[in-house]
């Protein structure tokens, strides 16, 4: 607790509270949801623990971060650290859309869409076993500061074991529960792909697939299977999408993979993954030339340096030395060290002083001459690094 700053309470829910926080070592601002663990059966002890296990092990850009958790034993309250979502949930979305009378761009809803079939991906076919969020809904659905979507929440998050096909426990809420879990009956993860299509339905539509005024006529009608076409604003590609995947057969649903192969959605997956791509290489190319002008810095000093050498070599300072002179002197010390005769060395350049100045001089150009050498090459790896990344940019952009 001591490593956290508290800031202010953002909501409250059944769970417990979540508060905004800033975290001392960095400043970094996030969340944590604080839970009584001491009031809880060891049934919900258990999808605590379960929770906090499966977001430990979700790390995609579209899925809330998982940081850390904090235990209170004295206090018997945990506290679950999590990435701060400044873009608020998509149900207080959807509800101002309806509020101001906005339908919503479709490319905005392929958009959001998309990236919400790859946060469901990652959960469907996980390394460490299949993910079940079993309570997808818009107030589980999150926004950055770019209104990339963030899939949060997974309180009621279920991992299958390899051996097993359907789950058996009913959860989540009406709106978006699927016929199979309605009729009380196993399901597996086609039962996310029928939330998420009643989530689509709701972003163009602005109001649920599926209402009634009670929970049996809300039922009935989720096993029927039958809603209203979206606004005629919207092609008939969306709308196509939508019955798909809310088809009262969850054998005849798309997987999440399946999904994203669809063409308007595989357009943007490739769409996104060639701006990560061309944002990559931006920032090499950045980097490389900041290394460039660093190189060429280092460059000019030891020039500067290595001059200085030959000048303490002849003898005279910087401040009294002619251009003539200097030349002169240079002229006469390459030829003194062709002949490999330190005595026309010490002759040439005008030089009284004794041997051992002469040696340390030496060892000084020597050692100057060395680093410009190893910069040489260090500057021409980068200039070949640069080329290359020049042409991978160039490739990406073709």
């Amino acid at each position: 607790m001591e490593n956290y700053e508290f800031i202010s309470h953002i909501g409250k829910g059944s769970f417990g509270h979540v508060s905004k926080i800033r975290r001392k070592s960095d400043g970094k601002i996030l969340v944590w949801k604080e839970m009584d663990y001491g009031k809880m059966t060891e049934k919900e002890k258990l999808q605590l623990v379960s929770e906090v296990n499966i977001l430990r092990d979700l790390k995609h850009p579209n899925i809330v971060r998982y940081y850390d958790r904090v235990i209170d034993k004295k206090n018997a309250r945990i506290y679950i650290i999590m990435e701060y979502c400044e873009g608020g949930d998509m149900r207080t979305f959807i509800q101002k859309c309806k509020k101001d009378n906005q339908y919503l761009a479709e490319d905005v809803i392929w958009k959001m869409f998309t990236q919400l079939i790859l946060a469901l991906n990652d959960c469907h076919n996980h390394k460490i076993g299949k993910i079940l969020h079993r309570d997808l809904k818009p107030a589980n659905i999150f926004f950055d500061n770019e209104n990339n979507v963030k899939l949060g929440d997974f309180g009621l998050s279920k991992m299958m074991e390899s051996q097993s096909v359907l789950a058996q426990t009913h959860v989540g809420t009406p709106y978006y529960m699927s016929p199979e879990q309605i009729g009380e009956q196993g399901y597996n993860e086609k039962s996310d792909i029928w939330s998420a299509g009643c989530i689509l339905y709701q972003l163009a539509s602005l109001k649920p697939a599926f209402e009634a005024k009670n929970h049996l006529a809300l039922a009935m009608k989720i096993k029927e299977g039958k809603f209203e076409r979206i606004p005629i604003r919207y092609s008939g590609e969306l709308q196509k999408l939508i019955e798909i995947m809310l088809n009262v057969n969850p054998e005849r649903r798309p997987a999440a993979d399946v999904l994203l192969r669809f063409p308007l959605l595989d357009m943007r997956v490739k769409e996104k993954k060639l701006r990560e791509k061309f944002a990559k290489a931006k920032y090499l190319e950045d980097e490389l030339e900041k290394k460039e002008k660093e190189m060429r810095e280092r460059e000019a000093n030891l020039n500067a340096r290595i001059s200085q050498a030959e000048l303490k070599l002849s003898g005279k300072s910087s401040e009294n030395v002619s251009m003539q002179d200097l030349s002169g002197n240079l002229e006469a010390y390459k030829r003194a060290q062709e002949q490999g005769k330190r005595g026309s060395v010490r002759a040439a350049s005008g030089m009284r002083g004794r041997r051992t100045g002469d040696v340390s001089m030496v060892e000084e150009r020597r050692s100057c001459s060395k680093e410009y050498r190893n910069m040489s090459f260090t500057y021409q790896d980068i200039n070949n690094s640069f080329n290359y990344k020049n042409y991978e940019i160039r490739k990406i952009l073709s």
